[in-house]
């Protein structure tokens, strides 16, 4: 009897061992045809794909080239993947429009909190991560124009060098980051760095503010507000 379960209990630690086995996929390419998705139009979706390793250990992932283009704007990115480090050569996100993307969040709000409640009814749990940290080199943003009630923005930029996101530690970076915000209210310009909690402003300009315009749209906000808490 001793021996019979003795032989078991090896057995069963073998066939927990990782299989010796190793995969190894190159020069991957595909695209996808135009669909919609949560109200958002996708007109064009490529990725390129160097490298994927895949061991008992992890995987790693070579060069990725990824664009994408839709109808809440256009994301083009080069980065890869090895040992839960991501690292983005170059990341740019352009006409991002924000407007869009507000009403979808709004239209799809009370299919997400009825998809988190039965998350947690389930005891699901998404602490852990293969991405442990995140380095961007090169990004920018671009937005279209929004409107939202008294205030008009024609666009925002941002030009920014350097990211550095630990998720284990929780601790973000940022060696240049410079931001142009073009609106009926105020131009604004300015350059930042960021380390270890702490944000450098660098030079910033106010340009052309609107006094009157701001004072206006605070007004009719409050006045807003007044009447929907009367109702």
């Amino acid at each position: 009897m001793i021996d019979t379960f003795s032989s078991k209990d090896e057995n069963s630690s073998k066939s927990s061992e990782p299989l010796p086995l190793a995969l190894e996929l190159k020069d991957i390419k595909f695209t996808l045809l135009p669909f919609d998705r949560f109200g958002i139009g996708f007109e064009e979706i490529s990725l390129g794909i160097e490298s994927i390793e895949i061991d008992s250990e992890g995987f790693n992932i070579g060069r990725i080239s990824q664009i994408a283009k839709s109808s809440i704007g256009g994301i083009y990115l080069i980065g890869s993947f090895k040992g839960g480090v991501v690292e983005v050569d170059k990341l740019n996100i352009s006409s991002l429009d924000i407007g869009a993307i507000l009403e979808t969040i709004n239209a799809n709000k009370k299919d997400s909190k009825s998809e988190e409640s039965s998350k947690e009814k389930s005891g699901e749990s998404n602490s852990t991560s293969l991405v442990k940290l995140v380095k961007l080199k090169e990004f920018s943003l671009s937005t279209a124009s929004l409107s939202q009630k008294d205030i008009k923005i024609s666009s925002i930029k941002t030009l920014g060098e350097g990211l550095s996101l630990n998720l284990e530690n929780k601790s973000l970076s940022i060696t240049k980051l410079g931001a142009k915000i073009d609106s009926n209210l105020v131009k604004l310009r300015l350059n930042l760095s960021m380390s270890d909690k702490r944000v450098s402003i660098k030079n910033i300009l106010i340009d052309e503010l609107d006094i009157d315009k701001i004072m206006a749209t605070v007004s009719s906000l409050k006045g807003k507000d007044k009447e929907s808490k009367q109702i």
